[in-house]
């Protein structure tokens, strides 16, 4: 496949000093990492709605409240494999309390093994928690309130 530019649409939900957060491993770099929820925009989709369907069909959650915080450019390296992503990231909540309560979450999509959990913003700040896509989120939170 030629290399492409992917568009994301990823979200930051917040409850009790945590986000949401998928869990990930890169075996070729040996490292957990965190990601935020969501995923590729489609074409012909905008990205508040590529947002919403990725929540549903993730982890089969709806949300709200979506505010635009920035737009990220990230060029990185995954499982050996370069990639290259343009990511739209909001702030949100879901419209379902439960999620809240929840320690992990599975994914509800077939064949995933994938799992969100909550995790604090203090172990993001400080670094002892990888976050992608990189970028300031110290800076993010703390013009949030969050940090």
């Amino acid at each position: 496949m030629k290399p492409h530019i992917e568009v994301k649409s990823m979200g930051i939900f917040v409850y009790d000093g945590k986000i949401l957060a998928q869990k990930g491993y890169d075996s070729v770099k040996g490292e957990n990492y965190l990601r935020l929820m969501g995923g590729s925009v489609e074409f012909g989709e905008v990205s508040d709605g590529a947002l919403r369907r990725e929540m549903r069909e993730e982890i089969g959650a709806e949300i709200k409240n979506l505010q635009l915080l920035t737009v990220v450019e990230n060029t990185f390296r995954f499982e050996g494999k370069d990639g290259h992503e343009i990511v739209f990231i909001y702030l949100g909540a879901l419209a379902d309390g439960d999620f809240y309560s929840r320690t992990e979450i599975p994914f509800v999509e077939p064949g995933s093994k994938a799992v969100a959990a909550w995790a604090p913003i203090a172990r993001i700040v400080s670094g002892d928690d990888k976050l992608y896509p990189p970028m300031d989120y110290k800076g993010l939170f703390e013009g949030l309130g969050l940090a």
